[in-house]
This record gives C-alpha cells, sequence and structure tokens, in this order.
C-alpha cells in the first residue's frame, strides 16, 4: 500500500506534551554553547519542520514560554499552535477530539528529528481501518515513531477509568497505557529487524540521546528505520558515547568468605582506593553525559572502607550523577544509617543493595560469622524505619539474591521478607567469572542468538588500587587497561572504542574469553 501523506490529512493532530524540564535544559544546552549545543541545534531543527508540517499542533499552555525561548535560539518561526490551560493528558485529548474534524492524535513527548514517516503511515493505516483507542509501535527505537490515540480512547476511558480525569497534572500518560493494556482496543506495530537489545534512544531527552542521535546523523543523516542496520554494522563506534555506569571498588577486603564470591577462588589484596583515584572519578564527572550511575562495589564491602559517608559526600551533590548504588553485605549498615540525615538532600539518588541470599543457611552461604544473620536482620529494620520516618521511598532499598542450587527452595520466602519491609526484591543471575568458579545456577538465561557485549559499550571497572579492569569479569585485574595512578578516564575510554568495536563485530579477544562469557547481556540499571 502506498504511504499515506500525513501532512495532507486535516483529521490529524499533534500534541506535544513535552515536560518543561526538558525544554528548560535544550535552551540551557543551547544558550550555554556546550559541546552537545551544535548537534542539539541540527537535530531539533529537523525535528521542527516536521512538527510544524501538520496543521492541528496543541502544546501545554505551561510551555508557552520556554517553547518560544527554544524556537527564538533556533531561528524558527511559530506557526499557530494552540496553548490548552494547563491540565493532565486525558483531559487536554478530551479537549481535542470536541472537534468532530480530529480522528487521531499524534502523542509525542519531545521533538523528534528521526521520526519516521513511512513507519507512522502503517501504523495509521491499523488506526484508520481498526480504530483502536490506541496504537503504537512495539520495537521502535524511541523518538522514531509517536504513539497515536483516536477518538475511541477517551469513550474507553470514561468507561473504564474515570477517575483518571482528575489525574495529577504531572500523569504520565504512555507509562499507564503500557500498563493497562488490556483495558484498551489496542493495535501493535512490529517493525523487522528488532533494534530493542541496542536500545536506541532518539527522543533527545537525555544528554546520551542528544550525542547518539548526532552521532548517527553525521554519519547518515535524517536515516529511516531500513538504513540503521547498515549505518551501524559499517561504523559501530557511533553506539559508543560515554560510560553510563561506573563500578568503583573503594575497598577490596571483606569480613565474609561467600561461596558464590571469586575472592574465595583468586587472591585479592585489601586496600582503600587512593584519593588520587577518586578524584579522577570526579573529573570525569565534570566532563560527562548527565546520567552516570556508580557503583561503590566491586570484589571488597564498601562500608568497611573508612570514609565511605565522606565517599558519598563527595559524588552526590554532582548534577551528573544519576544515582549512586551502594553494593554491601549489609553486616555494617549502621555506619552508613547514622550518616544519612546529612545526606538527606540527595537520598532520592540513592539505592542501597542488599546481598542476602538465605533464611536457614546464611553463615554457610555467606561464610558469615554466628549471629551475622540476626545483625543483617536488624540493621534491615532499622534501616527502613529512618525512610519511614523521613518519609522516603523505601523501594529504593533492594534485597538482592543470587538465584543458586543452595537457595532454590527460598525464593518465595525472602520475597515475601521484602514486602513485609516494604522495599524491592532483586533476583539476580549467577556468573562463573568465565569459569573461575563452579557452576552452580539454577537456569540458564543465556539468549539463543549471542549480541554485544552491554558491559564493554556502557561499564567502566575501578579497582582497589586504581587500576581499571578489562570489564567486570576480570576481578583480579590480570587484564589492566589502564591505570588512574597515572592517566585520565577519559584517555582509557577513547581507548576502549576499539575493545567495542571487536566486540560488536563478533571478534573476541582469547584473553578474556569473551566468547564463552555469559554476562554480555545483563543490564541492572
Amino acid at each position: 500500500m502506498a504511504e499515506i501523506k500525513l501532512e495532507k490529512r486535516s483529521d490529524l493532530t499533534i500534541l506535544l506534551d513535552i515536560h518543561p524540564g526538558i525544554l528548560q535544559e535544550w535552551v540551557r544546552i543551547l544558550q550555554g554553547q556546550e559541546s552537545l549545543a551544535e548537534g542539539l541545534k541540527i537535530l531539533l531543527n529537523h525535528g521542527l519542520e516536521k512538527i510544524f508540517l501538520f496543521r492541528h499542533i496543541f502544546l501545554p499552555e505551561e510551555s508557552r514560554e520556554l517553547f518560544a525561548s527554544l524556537a527564538k535560539l533556533l531561528g524558527k518561526t511559530i506557526p499557530e499552535i494552540r496553548y490548552p490551560e494547563k491540565q493532565n493528558s486525558i483531559l487536554q485529548m478530551e479537549k481535542i477530539f470536541s472537534n468532530p474534524e480530529i480522528n487521531h492524535i499524534f502523542y509525542l513527548t519531545s521533538i523528534h528529528p528521526f521520526w519516521d514517516f513511512a513507519i507512522t503511515s502503517r501504523l495509521l493505516e491499523y488506526a484508520d481501518e481498526y480504530y483502536p483507542d490506541y496504537t503504537f509501535g512495539e520495537n521502535s527505537p524511541s523518538g522514531m515513531v509517536p504513539d497515536i490515540f483516536s477518538r475511541s480512547f477517551v469513550e474507553t476511558l470514561e468507561y473504564e477509568f474515570q477517575d483518571l480525569r482528575n489525574a495529577p497534572e504531572d500523569f504520565e500518560l504512555i507509562p499507564f497505557m503500557r500498563k493497562n493494556l488490556n483495558n484498551f482496543h489496542v493495535e501493535i506495530h512490529y517493525e523487522s529487524p528488532d533494534f530493542r537489545m541496542l536500545r536506541l534512544d532518539f527522543s533527545l531527552k537525555s544528554d546520551r540521546s542528544i550525542l547518539e542521535s548526532y552521532q548517527f546523523f553525521r554519519q547518515a543523516g535524517i536515516p529511516d528505520y531500513s538504513a540503521l542496520e547498515k549505518t551501524m554494522a559499517e561504523n559501530p563506534d557511533i553506539l559508543y558515547t560515554q560510560p553510563s555506569y561506573l563500578e568503583v571498588e573503594i575497598f577490596s577486603g571483606c569480613d565474609y568468605a561467600c561461596t558464590f564470591c571469586p575472592r574465595q577462588f583468586t587472591p585479592i589484596q585489601e586496600k582503600s582506593i587512593p584519593s588520587e583515584a577518586l578524584e579522577k572519578v570526579s573529573s570525569f564527572l565534570d566532563q560527562s553525559l548527565r546520567d552516570v550511575t556508580i557503583t561503590l562495589g566491586g570484589m571488597g564491602e564498601p562500608l568497611l572502607h573508612p570514609d565511605v559517608s565522606g565517599v558519598l559526600r563527595k559524588f552526590l551533590p554532582h548534577p551528573a550523577l544519576k544515582r549512586l548504588i551502594l553494593e554491601t553485605n549489609g553486616f555494617y549498615l549502621e555506619k552508613i544509617i547514622s550518616a544519612l540525615p546529612e545526606l538527606a538532600e540527595h537520598i532520592g539518588k540513592i539505592l542501597f543493595i542488599i546481598n542476602f541470599n538465605s533464611l536457614e543457611r546464611y553463615e554457610e552461604i555467606h561464610g558469615a560469622p554466628p549471629g551475622a544473620l540476626e545483625k543483617v536482620n536488624h540493621n534491615l529494620q532499622e534501616l527502613t524505619q529512618v525512610y519511614r520516618e523521613q518519609n522516603w521511598n523505601p523501594e529504593k532499598i533492594y534485597l538482592q539474591m543470587l538465584k543458586i542450587e543452595e537457595n532454590e527452595m527460598e525464593t518465595d520466602a525472602i520475597y515475601a521478607m521484602t514486602k513485609e519491609l516494604g522495599i524491592s526484591f532483586l533476583l539476580q543471575k549467577y556468573n562463573t567469572y568465565l569459569d573461575l568458579m563452579p557452576q552452580k545456577r539454577v537456569s540458564d538465561m543465556t539468549p539463543l542468538e549471542r549480541s554485544f557485549c552491554w558491559h564493554l559499550r556502557r561499564d567502566f571497572f575501578i579497582r582497589a588500587d586504581g587500576s581499571v579492569s578489562y570489564c567486570k569479569q576480570d576481578v583480579a585485574g590480570k587484564i589492566p587497561v589502564g591505570n588512574l595512578n597515572n592517566e585520565e578516564i577519559q584517555d582509557i575510554i577513547h581507548r576502549r572504542q576499539t575493545d567495542w568495536i571487536r566486540n560488536y563485530r563478533a571478534d573476541y579477544p582469547e584473553n578474556p574469553a569473551c566468547a564463552v562469557c555469559d554476562e554480555y547481556f545483563t543490564f541492572n540499571f
């Protein structure tokens, strides 16, 4: 069927439900002439050209001034746009559909330069023929296809979810729809090939998305979906930006002797990370994209570091830090619990991951001293109590359980424990660290087809001696790729691009044995 000329259709409208914070960030980047400014300006201009083709455009009143400032910085003349009063997206759609000429709404939460009209036409065919409430692309990268709402959507809402008319102004429509698909008439489009594993993001909602989109643009202009595969095959370097996940081993010693930990199978010297290495991490944040996760973990117990609260105070205020994960066995939680009040301003960035693998055989599996289970349980109670008293979100405390042979029958009991405490549950895949340890997994979750390694694309593993390992599998630092005692992180990142390109092209090294690794697909945060 011939492609529908979207811009020729008078029954279509665009609802630009862009969060003011995103508009504000774009204005900040463009005004500050940051390194991302050139690419962002080009991309936003291409996106607005597509949006301005349409006759009916709505933008919430709260975003009018920021949108005008953005258009001025881009040198764009704003066409006729209607600005409904500040209200939730449900009420906005009801008002739009009060116009009998409008049958479908293209719902955009950003400005999308790579908006693919060909795929959107196929979605619109479904909407025209079957008249569903909601139509979306199941596997299209974010920023390539808008969600489509049809007139019947508000009728179904009135029948199924009457209370949503009173939803708050910051109500997020798309997450709600994806959780409640069974309550609506939905048409789902699948486009081949499937790029979901790549987690491509052309939405421009983050620094990383802006950089990744601009790298694609410099190679292929404004690519349509069919050109993506060829572009990436010829230029895998465009998928490599900067690490978004830094695992920092601030202390390499541990009082436990866990049966599932590689410490028991390779010598690891006990030491605290040099302050110079922490300064290098801080310098990296100054130059990084603003979505970095730092995990205080590695092969040691971070709470044994002599000034762990000082490490948190160093990194938490940084605007580039999205979250800080403290991964611990929980035995020394009292050290950090007492410091939490002084960290309250940034408490939303902190995630606790407490490794907890048994109620019946805790000391045996964890190699812990007698009475350790009682102490850890007490610390968990104290931590969750502080969160409740301070009205912080206890779901940012995770109890992490490895799915292994020794505790296979305890999953339900540990899950129930997290529900009782009001915290989150995390079931972790067992890792042999390239057969360094005996295989204990209960089930094999490895994909049938091998793909690239997520950890080479996004992770950076810094050991307590300041060295940077090839990947998280190299726990003893036998294959270092750099050292923060005499190098900057950015220099190491630049060299790492070669390793990433080799991996993407399935050209695996013998050491480490990437070809037999089964951790390449894991992606926790």
